[in-house]
């Protein structure tokens, strides 16, 4: 059983002289929203997930299964009022797989677009891997990257290079989810590439390769991506380390463009909520696009872990603890020392979210979250407000979630969140177009329970 009532609190919550607070929470919702001009637009239903992902060019080279759809960008710069432009300087702060970048290039190879700079942030280095090497791909497309795979390749499965130590990740050593001999093969290809590198091979041609290991790991364990956590599934059907390697390398040659796409810029490892390390001017940017990390629990660098330790990026407990604490406070678990004031971000909603919370085991958690993602999305905000020109519009993609259950159950509404913080930095928010509703194995009851796009703009005047 679980109570929300503090010390005070009759059993209606009324005692304190305070409403019930999901009653409370529900009217602030509605208040933020009457603001807002809202409506449902089902077009976005099928761009705010990743359709066409598994099968598209250079998408395909891995399966991330946050990403939106690489047509998303097009809609959006059409949506934006953007359509008209031939040149565009374009900010995503949660970079991911590189979606945003793969999308630009695209508008630039259809004629929609003559030019494209592209800056990106990620704070997983396994991510920003890919994202950086899909658009390094784009801009500088090699004509000696199957070869070298190749050659990986044959080293590995010749037993030419010796395999390096096994991860300290408790995964790697359940023989459940890899079997010995699988195992030993994805790290003498590691080895493999990191020979080459050291001998000189060119530098996009080892991160391809890097990016192609990576994508063999979770298709070789008996491990899947599902959810909010990796699921064991003992029936599922293991791929070879070597095939699945030269497969994606397949793949990876037959998507590279023949020549250079004009799209400029580089996804940058760092944070996107403060822009650190600095690479955007004031002022410069035409539209900043991003899907953050939704606060629905989702542990983003737990999900890509195997990918993190394989390729050496996470060597101990210790580094991996230091990654999630760089990451957005999107999750219960995270529990992260915050340092600096609260004052900002501790706005009505933002309380009315925090007393919504029931008294339960989970509550500390939830709290926590709460109040560091509010705080993480308004330097966010800031951050965005201050690159983008007079004028120059902020788009953002977000879930809203639903926590606990029954009676007790309470959604946490991003989308109205980050409208509401986003005025409260300088914004004129426009428009919010709900692309979907979304659903639970539990239902909850309540209409703001979805997925949606926000326009947002720069004033003109200060």
């Amino acid at each position: 059983m679980t109570d929300r009532r503090g010390a005070g609190e009759g059993a209606d919550g009324s005692a304190s002289g305070q409403a019930d607070p999901l009653v409370e929470l529900g009217r602030l919702y509605a208040s933020v929203e009457a603001r807002i001009p809202t409506s449902v637009n089902p077009d976005y239903e099928s761009l705010v997930v990743p359709n066409g992902s598994a099968v598209e060019g250079v998408q395909r080279w891995f399966r991330f299964k946050e990403a939106f759809s690489r047509r998303l960008l097009t809609r959006v710069v059409k949506d934006a009022g953007l359509g008209d432009r031939t040149e565009l300087d374009i900010l995503d702060p949660f970079a991911g797989s590189g979606t945003t970048a793969v999308s630009a290039a695209d508008l630039i190879r259809e004629g929609s677009l003559r030019r494209a700079r592209v800056v990106g942030y990620e704070c997983n280095p396994f991510l920003h891997l890919v994202a950086a090497t899909k658009l390094s791909a784009l801009q500088r497309p090699s004509q000696t990257f199957l070869p070298l795979a190749k050659k990986v390749a044959a080293a590995a499965a010749r037993d030419k290079v010796d395999a390096p130590a096994i991860p300290a990740l408790a995964a790697f050593q359940n023989r459940d989810y890899f079997a010995e001999a699988d195992l030993r093969r994805l790290l003498q290809l590691r080895e493999a590439i990191d020979r080459a590198a050291a001998a000189g091979a060119d530098q996009l041609d080892v991160s391809l390769a890097r990016v192609c290991l990576g994508a063999s790991v979770e298709p070789v364990s008996s491990l899947r991506r599902d959810g909010r956590a990796l699921r064991y599934e003992p029936t599922k059907d293991r791929a070879s380390p070597i095939g699945e390697f030269l497969r994606r390398a397949e793949w990876m040659d037959e998507d590279m463009p023949r020549r250079p796409v004009g799209v400029k810029g580089r996804i940058i490892l760092g944070d996107g909520r403060t822009l650190r390390p600095g690479a955007v001017r004031q002022g410069s940017v035409d539209l900043v696009v991003f899907s953050p990390p939704y606060p629905n629990n989702i542990d983003y660098t737990e999900v890509y872990k195997l990918e993190t330790w394989l390729l050496g990026f996470i060597a101990d407990a210790e580094s991996f603890a230091g990654q999630r604490l760089r990451t957005v406070y999107s999750h219960p678990s995270l529990l992260r020392t915050e340092d600096g004031a609260e004052g900002e971000t501790r706005t009505e909603l933002v309380d009315a979210m925090v007393r919504a919370v029931p008294n339960d085991r989970y509550s500390r958690g939830r709290r926590a979250m709460i109040v560091g993602y509010a705080r993480d999305m308004a330097r966010t905000l800031g951050s965005a407000f201050d690159v983008l020109r007079p004028g120059a519009q902020l788009v953002y993609v977000v879930g809203n979630s639903a926590h606990g259950t029954g009676p007790t159950a309470f959604v946490i509404a991003a989308d109205l969140l980050l409208a509401d913080l986003a005025t409260r930095a300088g914004f004129d928010v426009e428009r919010i177009e709900v692309a979907r509703s979304l659903r639970r194995r539990q239902p909850v009851e309540s209409r703001f329970l979805r997925e949606s796009v926000v326009f947002a703009r720069r004033p003109l005047q200060p």
